[in-house]
C-alpha cells in the first residue's frame, strides 16, 4: 500500500492517499481509502456542476441529483449492514443536496439499522428502484442495476439541443469516475 501511495504521490490524488496511508497504518483498515476518495469525487462533482453554465445546469442536473443522491442512500444502507459508525460514514457522503432533502438524508444515516434507513428511503422518490429482495445486500444490488438502467433510460429520451458541452462536462465527470475506481482498486 505504501509503495502504491509513493507512486501516486504526485498527481492530484497525492495528499488525500497520504493522509489514507496514515489512518491505513493505524488501523490496518483500507476502507479510509474508499470514503476519502468517494469524498473527493463527490465533492468535485458539485464543484464541476456548479460551475456549469445555468443552460447546462439544467440539463445535467437529472444525472448529478441521482448519481449523487443513490450513492449517499447505498452508502449509508451499505453502512448499516456492515455495522458501521454513522458519524464515520457522514465523511464519505456528499455536501450537496438536490431532491433528497438534508433532513431525509441525516434520518437515514442515524437509522437505528438497515430496515428502519429504508423505511426513510421508501418516503422518497427514489423508492421505485428498491424492490425488497431475498437480502438486503440483493436489495442494494438490484437498486444499482435500477439505478443504470433509469439513467441510460433517461439519456436515451432526453433531447439535448447542444451535446458538446453537456457531453464534455458529462464526459470529464466519467473519467474521474473511472479515475478513482481505479485507484480504489489499487
Amino acid at each position: 500500500v505504501k509503495l502504491a501511495v509513493e507512486a501516486l504521490q504526485h498527481t492530484i490524488y497525492g495528499q488525500l492517499l497520504s493522509s489514507g496511508l496514515q489512518t491505513y497504518e493505524e488501523t490496518g483498515s483500507t476502507k479510509c481509502f474508499d470514503l476519502l476518495l468517494d469524498e473527493m469525487y463527490y465533492e468535485e462533482f458539485g464543484k464541476s456542476f456548479r460551475n456549469m453554465p445555468t443552460t447546462e445546469q439544467k440539463l445535467a442536473f437529472y444525472y448529478v441529483s441521482t448519481k449523487t443522491e443513490m450513492f449517499d442512500i447505498l452508502t449509508i444502507l451499505r453502512a448499516k449492514l456492515l455495522g458501521y459508525d454513522s458519524h464515520w460514514i457522514r465523511v464519505a457522503l456528499s455536501r450537496d443536496f438536490y431532491t433528497v432533502s438534508e433532513q431525509a438524508i441525516e434520518s437515514m444515516l442515524m437509522a437505528e439499522d438497515f430496515k428502519s434507513a429504508m423505511e426513510v428511503v421508501e418516503q422518497t422518490h427514489y423508492k421505485k428502484l428498491f424492490t425488497k429482495a431475498e437480502t438486503p445486500e440483493k436489495t442494494i444490488s438490484a437498486a444499482e442495476k435500477a439505478l443504470k438502467r433509469e439513467i441510460f433510460e433517461h439519456a436515451q429520451t432526453t433531447k439535448i439541443g447542444d451535446p458538446f458541452n453537456v457531453g464534455s462536462v458529462m464526459a470529464f465527470i466519467m473519467r474521474k469516475e473511472i479515475e478513482l475506481y481505479n485507484l480504489t482498486m489499487i
